[in-house]
């Protein structure tokens, strides 16, 4: 009888360096495959060409492993997990995720990437949970993420961004849980309104100033966790029992925020007349 295979794991194996279609077409019907931590220091563009039953595959802790082959993953129009953190991958394409319009779940952090191209991320509507986390990240592009309306969970935790743009996750109503810990912020400006955040992780960043309408951007918002942070430095669950107008510290990151934009404003208008 006909059986089915439905898993290969070449996880911590030394099977090759280079995964090829080849390699990958001896696992009739593949649902999931796992190449981590296999030494592997090269994928071929056309190793997942057959592989259109894809639902899962583990692309981790391969040390060698620099780059990914541009539209790699075109052929797997089901997946819906993909993995690829804790590889030493620098950069990647506008193409890098063609094809993946079911995928749920994207995890690629511990990568020393410090930028992504507009649009990467463009054509995964149905991603649930994106984790960029231990990156080298500087900026937070709102272009990465135009189009990501399922977006639930973005992780984004040790980067080395110093500022969330305005209209960041715009189109990202579903979102539940944002975590940019351990990053370089050092003031926290009204990026938008986010109508279920019930998560929203600050900590040890470098937040000195808060825009004092804020938190009415989060209605929901339940666990705020600024600890390690110049102005606030602590964690508070149930958001909605703080009252902002008295409480002394937050009070404080409000007046610092309004003091530096006040004097970024009377600087500019400075330099102009001046100029």
């Amino acid at each position: 009888s006909h059986v089915q295979q439905i898993w290969a794991g070449l996880s911590q194996s030394r099977f090759h360096h280079v995964l090829s279609k080849e390699f990958v077409q001896h696992f009739e019907n593949l649902i999931e495959i796992d190449v981590g931590w296999s030494n592997m220091t090269r994928i071929n563009g056309d190793a997942f060409e057959r592989c259109d039953k894809l639902e899962v595959i583990s692309i981790q802790g391969n040390r060698f492993l620099t780059g990914i082959p541009s539209s790699l993953f075109k052929h797997c129009q089901i997946l819906r997990v993909l993995m690829i953190s804790s590889n030493d991958l620098r950069s990647l394409q506008t193409e890098s995720f063609e094809g993946l319009s079911n995928l749920e779940e994207l995890f690629m952090g511990w990568n020393p990437i410090d930028t992504l191209p507009n649009g990467i991320f463009s054509n995964l509507t149905s991603l649930r949970i994106l984790a960029m986390d231990s990156c080298r990240l500087t900026v937070l592009n709102p272009e990465w993420f135009n189009g990501l309306v399922s977006l639930t969970s973005v992780n984004l935790f040790g980067n080395e961004i110093t500022h969330i743009p305005r209209g960041t996750f715009n189109d990202s109503q579903n979102l539940h849980t944002l975590r940019l810990n351990s990053n370089r912020i050092n003031r926290l400006d009204s990026f938008g309104r986010l109508p279920v955040l019930h998560i929203f992780d600050i900590g040890s960043n470098r937040m000195g100033a808060i825009e004092p309408d804020f938190f009415s951007n989060f209605p929901v918002l339940y666990e705020f966790n600024a600890n390690g942070n110049n102005c606030v430095n602590r964690r508070v669950l149930n958001v909605s029992q703080i009252d902002f107008e008295e409480d002394p510290v937050f009070n404080q990151c409000f007046a610092n925020w309004l003091l530096t934009t006040t004097t970024s404003t009377t600087t500019i208008r400075t330099t102009t007349s001046g100029g």
